[in-house]
């Protein structure tokens, strides 16, 4: 059984876990062994629970949801407005993260649906995600039907360079959960929150 949740700021540790131990299997090979070696999965519950107990976030469209199971929290997403305001696109997937253990599940895909579910009914119709060129999760994008855009950058993590490219949805009909009954909407609308967290930038 998995219930896909908002996210309150007693699940910080757990995010963190999950955001650290991620990046370090998805991103080897692509960033510095030794920039993954050193993430600080303290500093990035302080990151996460600061974000979790922003209240001055309502303005700018955000949810965090989390994928529990029996054993904790093994999996969070996060979803927002497009940051950059170019209109093509309204809605923006910030981050989407399993814990390799639990990967090939479904939970990715019931994240995805999950953010792709709040957006949709605050009024949002589409849906763009950045992310690094080489990374498995491409693949996973392309799966749920998103189409890779002719836009990128460039991004220097830890002295290296990491291509950034972005999949796009026009439409979120087709990505909204509808598989897991104990999905529960944005609960807690204090848990919006203005901050971007890029996956590429250094803490």
């Amino acid at each position: 059984m998995v219930a896909i949740r908002s996210a309150s700021p007693d699940d910080a540790p757990a995010i963190a876990r999950v955001y650290v131990e991620t990046w370090r299997t998805a991103y080897r090979g692509i960033v510095p062994a030794s920039y993954l070696a050193g993430m600080s999965e303290a500093a990035w519950e302080g990151h996460w629970r600061r974000v979790l107990d922003d209240p001055e976030g309502r303005e700018i469209l955000r949810c965090v949801l989390v994928a529990e199971t029996e054993v904790g929290v093994v999996g969070f997403a996060t979803g927002c407005r497009e940051w950059s305001g170019d209109g093509a696109y309204e809605g923006e997937l910030d981050d989407v993260y399993v814990l390799q253990a639990h990967q090939r599940h479904g939970l990715g895909r019931l994240l995805v649906g999950g953010v792709a579910g709040r957006l949709g009914h605050d009024g949002l119709r589409s849906l763009l995600v950045w992310v690094a060129d080489r990374s498995p999760a491409c693949a996973f994008y392309t799966a749920l039907g998103g189409t890779r855009l002719d836009r990128g950058w460039r991004r220097c993590i830890g002295g290296a360079t990491v291509d950034v490219v972005a999949y796009g949805w026009r439409s979120l009909s087709g990505l909204r959960s509808r598989e897991t009954p104990s999905f529960r909407p944005h609960v807690r609308p204090d848990a919006a929150v203005p901050l971007r967290m890029e996956p590429v930038r250094d803490l």
